[in-house]
């Protein structure tokens, strides 16, 4: 599951995000030597690149006095600086850096970093930011599926009609070794069926803590690459697809995803440690399925 960077805040002193000497983002927890900012920042850029003259790819961190300075590059290649205090330990020092930037370029995907406003407080997200990391893999690969062959009889005096097959997929999110191929398959097979009836459904996330694990997929008329605004919708806008309920609650709205309007219908069960969302373009087709997406997430639940 995700990591409470929170627990290490009395542990440190602030976080910067540095582009070119120039400080972007900072989020301070208490005051370093009392000084001035802007002297820090400079002070940071000039320890920064005394590592990069004498080897940056080695120099991963400089001790000074009661604290210590963690470097990391990011993926955009600015400068990730945490300022520790002597006392944490160098396992968490790895902890904070892996898992701030993967915040970070989480958080950054689809906003500026002007619009941070924490890098160590962060909502809860369905899914871990460590699976986020692989999900957002899975979006350059495309897995396409073999359509399914209609077997018809020649019947050379009657036109037959053109029938028209539709494929599903279904894309693990989660560690793709949970659940046994047939498994899945019986899942595809029911939600097929489900999907078949609704015929504007785009995509449904199902989600499912067991046993201190989170099992998750993602059932879809499209590619995981086609839908993957969709799954980024939802991992990057937990408010959005938020339920306050002490059992189980169901809940419909519009949301706007890369300029295009759709309606979410959003099913949490507390007691199975279940959540659904589903996508759709009609706000009503997604009321005439609300009643019955409890008996299809506890199916799948079930099923896992």
């Amino acid at each position: 599951m995700s990591v409470d960077l929170s627990k290490f805040k009395d542990e440190l002193y602030s976080i910067h995000i540095l582009e070119e000497g120039v400080n972007l983002f900072s989020e301070k927890f208490e005051d370093f030597l009392n000084v001035d900012d802007v002297l820090v920042f400079g002070f940071i850029s000039a320890l920064y690149s005394y590592t990069y003259a004498i080897g940056h790819e080695e120099v991963k961190s400089i001790d000074f006095g009661s604290c210590k300075f963690l470097f990391l590059q990011l993926f955009d290649n600015r400068l990730l600086v945490v300022i520790t205090k002597d006392e944490i330990s160098s396992e968490n020092e790895n902890i904070l850096l892996k898992n701030i930037a993967l915040r970070y370029e989480i958080l950054t995907e689809n906003k500026s970093i002007g619009q941070i406003k924490s890098l160590l407080d962060i909502e809860n997200t369905i899914i871990p930011l460590d699976i986020v990391a692989e999900i957002r893999k899975k979006k350059y690969k495309k897995q396409e599926e073999d359509a399914i062959p209609l077997d018809l009889p020649a019947i050379p005096e009657i036109q037959i009609p053109e029938v028209k097959i539709e494929n599903f997929y279904v894309e693990m999110l989660t560690d793709e070794t949970q659940l046994s191929v047939d498994k899945l398959n019986t899942i595809k097979k029911t939600l097929t069926n489900f999907f078949l009836g609704y015929k504007t459904l785009i995509s449904s996330l199902f989600a499912i803590a067991k046993q201190e694990k989170l099992i998750s997929f993602v059932f879809s008329r499209k590619t995981f690459d086609e839908i993957y605004p969709l799954v980024k919708f939802i991992i990057t806008n937990p408010s959005e697809i938020d339920v306050n309920s002490e059992s189980i609650q169901s809940h419909i709205k519009g949301v706007k995803i890369d300029d295009e309007d759709l309606y979410v219908l959003i099913y949490l069960s507390k007691k199975q440690n279940t959540k659904s969302v589903v996508f759709s373009k009609y706000k009503d087709e997604l009321e005439s399925l609300a009643p019955h997406l409890s008996r299809i997430s506890k199916f799948v639940e079930k099923m896992i």
